[in-house]
């Protein structure tokens, strides 16, 4: 006869599979009428192949003749219990044989004739512990499995008893072994604060600390010590398990020997902090987490301000928005780095231009935050605005003079009109265009910021700027409200400069003995030069166009007077508003930083 062995006959849900093994054919019959309803019935004989089966009647007729073949299939399933119930009839239940077989063979006996109830609650019973056994036996295994998948974990895993005091380990795996090098034997009842040591940074540890005592999961990186006394740095991640009343019992841990992404990340911030670029690193949320010298530098704020803030405290919140967005397309489509152009804003309030060259930051294989490294273009923007408004100015003016230029030079041709009339208004219309061109030149060291700058009379020049405005426009009256001194910082272009914009006043003004009016006062930090006139007024457009330091399509200033002298301010870190005059007119306030007076020069001083 041949055997198989399954040891899970009946899936969960599923009728379990009994055999009767009844040498009478109408004890078989009622017996399965009576049992089919609740089991799946199988019948065999002795002397035949067995189907497969969770649980076996055999009665005191076949059981000397079945006795080995249950013995041997109960063996083979074992752990799970084949349970068999004995069916006797006509023989007493002292028989010398039913006390051997009870245990070894057979589970119980019933004698013959039965009452019903009787026989169905001995079955269920049996049914019962050999449900309860393969769920045990499934459980066990699944028990080794888990025990044989962390024995051989590739990161070090430990178990602590949180209802103990201390929360001392009561396991560690191989791998934790091979990272610390202690045996069980010497962790097993100690707490894991056993691998610190002097150099362990205090502050991962208070967070350790506070997570498990509030029962909740956590990650840190710690310094660690192996038992023969090296260094080593340790990814440790903690997290508590519940009992079915919700009650925290343990904690299990992974360590991860991360000495050696450690070194790398020094390496490399080795590297970032020598680099002559601002870079800096975010964690996964946008705080910075390294900032190299050369952003502290560019920025002027401390490192400790930086560290741990969000990017936001430097760069608007559009900005913020548009890199996160970077940053998830990095992650989705694999690209190493993306670019993109921010206003940054300095610890001093200065607004400079960046652009930033983004890239992931990887912690373990998984998404750590975002590496920057910065280029500074504010000046290269500011020049590239410059220069437009000078393509802008110069190309208007050469098209409307040549213009002029042609027509006339035709009509000379045609001999239409007075030649020599003609020509003097092609001779006028050169002549602007030279005197366009030199002014450009004298304003060429305007264009590009960075100039040397230094301590200027603002007071003194002012009164020398109207002096030889009163020289030049006779009809127009000039007036001066300044201190005897007010040094500011400034470049020799200031005073070309004023010009311009004293020259701007009484040139586009619709009155025949204009009025101009140019005050200096100091303050704390700065010293204002206010010039206001009685004309028409600096338009909206070409305001909002000065102010805002560029042009667009849709406004632009007139020429180039009034860019040059927003140049020379900016340029010598100053700022330019413009505001309506009462009754009319428009009132131009330069602000430059103050200056101390040159060491040979004696003043009276401005406060």
């Amino acid at each position: 006869m041949a055997l198989t062995n399954r040891e899970d006959v009946a899936a969960p849900g599923e009728q379990l599979r009994l055999l009767l093994l009844v040498a009478r054919d109408r004890d078989r019959e009622l017996f399965a009428e009576r049992l089919r309803e609740e089991y799946e019935v199988l019948t065999a004989a002795p002397d035949e192949e067995w189907p497969e089966f969770d649980l076996c009647l055999v009665d005191s007729a076949w059981h000397r003749r079945t006795a080995a073949a249950l013995r041997e299939r109960r063996g083979d399933a074992e752990p799970v219990q084949l349970p068999v119930l004995l069916l006797l009839r006509g023989q007493p239940a002292d028989t010398p044989w039913l006390g051997e077989a009870l245990g070894e063979v057979v589970d119980g006996v019933v004698e013959l004739p039965a009452d019903g109830m009787e026989l169905d609650a001995r079955v269920d019973s049996l049914a019962r512990t050999r449900s309860m056994s393969r769920a045990l036996a499934s459980q066990r295994d699944r028990l080794r499995l888990f025990r044989r998948a962390i024995d051989e974990a590739a990161v070090g895993v430990t178990i602590s008893d949180y209802t103990r005091p201390d929360n001392p380990l009561i396991y560690g795996n191989g791998r934790f072994t091979d990272i610390t090098g202690y045996e069980p034997e010497e962790y097993v009842g100690r707490n894991h604060r056993f691998l610190q040591g002097s150099e362990t940074d205090p502050e991962p540890v208070a967070k350790l600390r506070q997570a498990i005592d509030a029962g909740e999961s956590i990650r840190v990186r710690l310094r660690n010590y192996r038992k023969d006394g090296t260094v080593f740095w340790s990814r440790v991640t903690v997290a508590p398990v519940w009992d079915g009343s919700g009650t925290i019992t343990h904690y299990v841990g992974f360590q991860e020997d991360v000495t050696e992404e450690v070194e790398r990340e020094r390496q490399v911030e080795a590297l970032l902090q020598a680099a002559a670029d601002p870079i800096y690193e975010l964690d996964a949320d946008g705080h910075f987490t390294l900032v190299n010298d050369a952003m502290v530098s560019a920025l002027g704020y401390d490192r400790s301000t930086l560290l741990g803030s969000h990017i936001s405290l430097i760069v608007p919140e559009g900005s913020v928005v548009e890199s996160a967005e970077l940053v998830e397309e990095l992650r989705t489509t694999g690209r190493e780095r993306a670019t993109h152009e921010t206003t940054v804003t300095a610890a001093d309030g200065e607004r400079l231009t960046y652009q930033i060259s983004l890239s992931l930051r990887r912690e373990g294989g998984t998404f750590g935050g975002v590496v920057g490294v910065c280029r500074d273009v504010t000046e290269l923007r500011h020049s590239e605005r410059r220069l437009s408004v000078f393509d802008r100015v110069l190309r208007h003016n050469l098209r409307n003079k040549m213009n002029v230029v042609l027509a006339r030079a035709q009509r000379i041709a045609e001999g239409a009109g007075d030649p020599a009339e003609q020509a003097a208004t092609i001779e006028a219309a050169g002549e602007e265009l030279l005197a366009l061109s030199d002014r450009t030149r004298k304003f060429h060291d305007s264009i590009e910021p960075g100039g040397e700058a230094g301590p200027v009379d603002i007071a003194g020049l002012v009164r020398r700027v109207a002096a030889d405005n009163a020289e030049r426009h006779p009809d127009a009256s000039f007036d001066v409200e300044a201190p005897g001194v007010a040094w500011g910082r400034a470049s020799d272009t200031i005073e070309q400069a004023l010009n311009e914009l004293v020259g701007n006043a009484v040139s586009h003004t619709d009155r025949e003995s204009p009025a101009v009016e140019l005050r200096v006062g100091p303050t704390e930090d700065a010293v204002v030069i206010e010039v206001a006139d009685d004309g028409p007024g600096i338009g909206d457009l070409e305001r909002e166009a000065l102010e805002r330091g560029h042009e667009t399509p849709l406004d632009h200033a007139r020429g180039l007077g009034l860019w040059f002298v927003r140049w020379t301010v900016t340029n010598a870190g100053g700022d330019i508003a413009i505001e309506a005059n009462e009754p009319r007119g428009s009132v131009v306030r330069l602000s430059l930083p103050r200056a101390e007076p040159p060491p040979e020069v004696e003043h009276d001083g401005i406060d």
